[in-house]
């Protein structure tokens, strides 16, 4: 394989350089009256003489656009966008022609010489839904946590992200984010969103991105467009069940040559959560009833620093770094109390009482080299990222069972110790070209990790011993196609990634040995269809894999009670995605989609409660099929000056089905979803906004597990004093955000209330700076697409 791979490269560092330059086209970059650029706009051409539109395009992200072998003759060139419209009329002959940078003024009111036009809340583009954090109150105020919570089409829960069915990936301008599980949502807890700019959606990734997860997030921060620096700190309060606060600063600076920023997040404060419970234990010999309640109060204390810099060394040539660093500490102390009734009378009381001890600390560094290869925006970029992560998290557990008297009649105490360090290295090459007609993105990357996770397990004179090694090696290749036609964009992408994984599993009585090795390719399709100026039509296609996490495949068992406990499945397979979707656009505002998609081997945490012993054991298991098919409409509108509407509204069915205590279950469930944001500017001069968010989740399922509905009504208030911003929200209103589960299967009967500190005031100070000058020169730093591999770190 390693062969191959090496050979694939070799042949694309040879490939004739001169095959991408066309002769007869137009090409230039689309800029606004300021000189900003016009990113991911719809750029057409049209012959004067009989007005058919010939061809059409979309700009890249930094607003370029190319048009190749159009005959001679004059045009006019227009921007399909309703606030960037203008038709330029040009005149091509027998030669390349060379725009430079084409004004389409846009739809703005200048003050003196400041710009005051608003960027819509929500955007749809051809690939992505942008959601523009910068504007919403909501949003921007919090953690980058809160900014996902309000961005339509996706969830965040205890477990996990997702967008609509599939579960997520996060991206940092466009560089993997090598957390999930508890250690993702810690992250995003402790980045201030202050420091984004914008969310992109990708419920359909390019084969460019990696190929794991049903869908990409990809969170872009504030970058510098001018020379000079501009950046801002803020501080903020926020009044849970208990107070905490956080403070972040953001600085970003351009040079001729050189583009830098620095974002530093901190925080400290006590999280609450609760957990009710119960467990019906149907058994003829034994049968009880079981009533817990636990409660969970976490300090935490979180420095995070992200900064980069990005340096031209010509033209033709830069070179970039992205550093990353994170320290959460966290100390949780719980108490849980279970009460155990024997028909309908308390018998006995279990009062368990925990303290879990981690210090998670996280590295990573990027380094990559980008070659200009020719004037129509070819190029060739190298990457490398380095991650170090290290945890060394303990836990102390006691349990003492109590007769109805209170008298203590059991004593039962553990204590677990298991560090973990985790290594990821990758390498990566990308190259960009166009070929007659076709433009060519190709390239290669490999990818290794390890991962050593060392348990050990106390109690009285029982001491368990696990010593966890996982060893993954993933080498991919892809290659994706475009071509144009009048009205038609086709693109076609083809990823191929071998992987090998060894994962060792040594305790004192035995010593396991697990290796896996798969060769999957992963197809992805788009067809775009102009109808004309207001009505565009797409269609794609993909094919994904999601692959464990650590914790998921660590065989060794965890006791939150003595009576439940929880433990991975080294022998969990890959789940494959495949999903298909159909998009219409209407005047870039309303968006109607119809979609489908399959999971094969989806994995999941199954619990499983032996009634004789009245135990129960939280287990991973590969589940089967899980499919979803459906429709979605998304409208952004301003319906009058100063209130904007975004609306995302989702309706499927889902079903799930897979073999489960020697039996077979197939459930069915409809399920709706409303996400509705309504922002106001209170003020002619902007200077006071409001805005509220409501969502709404019908029902759900997964696995046997049966989700009640969640809903959610968050507001907010900011009032601008020149560089200074205040800003109030007050998060949940009706405190409903939170998972209620049931189980009702064969003999198997239990469920739980999860819920955490949703329900809260902020408040938020911030201060801008701006010492920026001249027109925009040079577009925000962009590291590489793709560069790392996610690395699924996680202590459960």
């Amino acid at each position: 394989m390693k062969s191959i791979i090496f050979t694939f490269i070799i042949l694309v560092f040879l490939s004739n350089p001169t095959a991408a330059q066309q002769q007869y086209g137009i090409h230039g970059r689309a800029v606004a009256t300021d000189k900003t650029p016009l990113p991911f706009n719809i750029i057409r051409l049209v012959n004067i003489s009989d007005s058919t539109s010939n061809f059409n395009t979309l700009t890249d992200s930094v607003g370029h656009f190319n048009f190749q072998n159009v005959p001679p003759g004059k045009y006019y060139l227009l921007s399909v966008s309703p606030d960037c419209n203008r038709k330029n009329e040009i005149e091509h002959r027998n030669e390349d022609t060379d725009l430079g940078d084409l004004v389409f003024p846009c739809a703005v009111k200048l003050k003196d010489v400041e710009i005051v036009h608003k960027t819509p809340l929500l955007e749809h583009k051809v690939d992505r839904m942008v959601f523009n954090v910068k504007n919403s109150i909501l949003a921007s105020t919090g953690s980058l946590w809160d900014a996902l919570r309000t961005t339509p089409s996706v969830r965040t829960t205890p477990g996990g992200i997702s967008v609509g069915d599939k579960s997520a990936t996060i991206y940092m301008d466009n560089i993997q984010l090598q957390l999930s599980g508890d250690d993702l949502i810690n992250f995003l807890k402790a980045y201030s969103a202050s420091n984004v700019d914008k969310i992109e959606v990708f419920m359909i990734p390019p084969s460019n991105y990696d190929a794991v997860g049903g869908s990409v997030i990809n969170v872009v921060s504030k970058k510098n467009k001018r020379d000079g620096i501009f950046g801002d700190i803020g501080i903020g309060i926020e009044q849970n069940s208990y107070g905490k606060y956080n403070t972040a600063f953001n600085l970003n600076g351009k040079r001729p040559k050189l583009e830098y920023f620095l974002n530093v997040s901190g925080g400290y404060g006590k999280y609450r959560s609760t957990n009710d419970e119960y467990i019906i234990y149907e058994s003829s010999a034994a049968a009880s009833n079981w009533s817990i309640q636990e409660s969970n109060l976490e300090k935490r204390k979180s420095y995070v620093l992200k900064g980069g810099a990005k340096y031209l060394i010509n033209k033709t040539n830069s070179i970039g770094v992205q550093l990353n660093y994170s320290n959460i500490n966290s100390d949780v102390n719980g108490v849980i109390n279970s009460n155990v009734a024997s028909r309908n009378t308390v018998d006995s009381i279990l009062v368990t009482s925990s303290t879990f001890l981690s210090n998670r600390k996280i590295f990573s560094a990027t380094e990559y080299y980008r070659l200009v290869l020719d004037s129509l925006d070819g190029s060739l970029t190298i990457s490398a990222t380095q991650l170090c992560y290290s945890n060394p998290p303990s836990q102390s557990m006691s349990a003492i069972t109590y007769d109805t008297d209170m008298k203590p009649i059991n004593l039962y105490a553990n204590s677990t110790y298991s560090p973990q360090d985790i290594d990821l290295s990758t390498w990566q090459i990308d190259l960009s070209k166009i070929v007659e007609k076709i433009t060519v993105d190709a390239g290669g990357k490999l990818s290794f990790i390890k991962n050593i996770n060392n348990w050990n397990f106390s109690e009285s004179s029982l001491k368990l011993l696990n010593d966890f090694t996982y060893k993954e090696n993933n080498y991919a290749a892809y290659i994706s196609l475009t071509r144009q036609w009048k009205k038609i964009t086709g693109k076609i992408g083809l990823r191929a990634e071998y992987t090998n994984l060894k994962i060792r599993s040594q305790t004192s009585a035995t010593d396991s040995i697990i290796t896996q090795d798969y060769l999957k390719l992963f197809p992805t399709a788009y067809i775009q269809y102009d109808i004309n100026a207001d009505n565009l039509l797409i269609i794609s296609a993909t094919r994904r894999i999601n692959r464990p996490d650590y914790y998921r495949l660590n065989p060794f068992t965890y006791y939150k009670t003595p009576y439940y406990t929880t433990s991975g499945n080294p022998y969990l397979k890959p789940s494959l995605d495949y999903s298909t979707q159909l998009d219409y656009v209407l005047k870039n505002n309303y968006t109607f989609s119809a979609f489908y998609n399959f999971s094969t081997d989806k994995f999941t945490n199954i619990s499983q409660q032996d009634n004789d012993t009245h135990a129960i054991k939280d287990m991973q298991q590969n589940i089967g099929k899980s499919t979803s098919l459906g429709v979605s409409f998304m409208m952004g509108i301003e319906p009058i000056k100063g209130w904007q509407i975004n609306t995302y509204v989702r309706f499927s069915r889902k079903t799930e089905s897979s073999n489960y205590l020697n039996n077979e279950y197939k459930f069915k469930k409809y399920i709706a979803y409303l996400s509705l944001d309504n922002a106001f500017d209170l003020s002619k001069n902007r200077s006071w906004s409001g805005e509220v968010h409501f969502y709404y989740l019908t029902p759900t399922i997964q696995g046997i597990y049966q989700n009640d509905k969640m809903y959610n009504v968050s507001l907010g208030l900011r009032k601008k004093i020149s560089e200074f911003t205040v800003a109030l929200t007050v998060n949940d209103l009706l405190f409903s955000d939170f998972n209620k589960i049931d189980v009702n299967y064969l003999d198997q009967r239990n469920g739980f209330i999860y819920k955490t500190d949703s329900r809260g005031v902020a408040l938020q100070l911030k201060y801008s700076f701006n010492r920026r000058k001249g027109k925009n020169k040079d577009v925000r730093f962009e590291a590489p697409e793709n560069t790392s591999e996610k690395d699924r770190i996680n202590m459960n």
